[in-house]
C-alpha cells in the first residue's frame, strides 16, 4: 500500500503492532493518538482492576479474565487477524477467558470502563 492509501484510513492491526513509539488506537483504519495518562488516572485504573479481580478470585469464578490498558481489544474479528482495522485499548475490562489470545482480546468484552478526566476533553 502506498502512503496516500494509508492516509485515508487503510491501516490494519499489522501496522498497529509496528507502532511501538506511540500510544494509539485504530478506528476504522485510522490511527487515533492517545494522550498519556495522569498519575490519578493510572491509580484509579489499577485500584479498580485489583478490586474487581479480587472479587472474581474470591468467588471462584475463573471463567473471566480481568484486564487493564494497554491491552489490545479487537472488537470485530475477521478471518485474517492482522487485517483488522479497529483495535482499541479500554482502560479496564472483563471478558470470558476464551476471548483472550495472548495479549489480545478477540471479540467484544463483556464489560469495559473508560476513565475520563477534564484534560482529555481538551484533546
Amino acid at each position: 500500500m502506498n502512503k496516500e492509501q494509508k492516509s485515508i484510513g487503510c491501516y490494519t492491526y499489522e501496522d498497529f503492532l509496528s507502532w511501538t513509539d506511540v500510544r494509539c488506537e485504530l478506528i476504522d483504519g485510522v490511527q487515533k493518538l492517545m494522550a498519556g495518562v495522569s498519575e490519578w488516572h493510572a491509580n484509579v485504573s489499577w485500584k479498580l482492576t485489583c478490586f474487581i479481580d479480587r472479587i472474581r478470585t474470591n468467588s471462584n469464578n475463573q471463567k473471566y479474565f480481568v484486564f487493564h490498558a494497554p491491552f489490545d481489544v479487537i472488537l470485530f474479528p475477521e478471518e485474517e487477524f492482522l487485517k483488522v482495522k479497529t483495535v482499541v485499548q479500554p482502560d479496564f475490562g472483563i471478558c470470558q477467558k476464551e476471548k483472550r489470545k495472548g495479549r489480545v482480546i478477540v471479540g467484544a468484552p463483556e464489560f469495559i470502563i473508560e476513565i475520563t478526566s477534564s484534560i482529555q476533553s481538551c484533546l
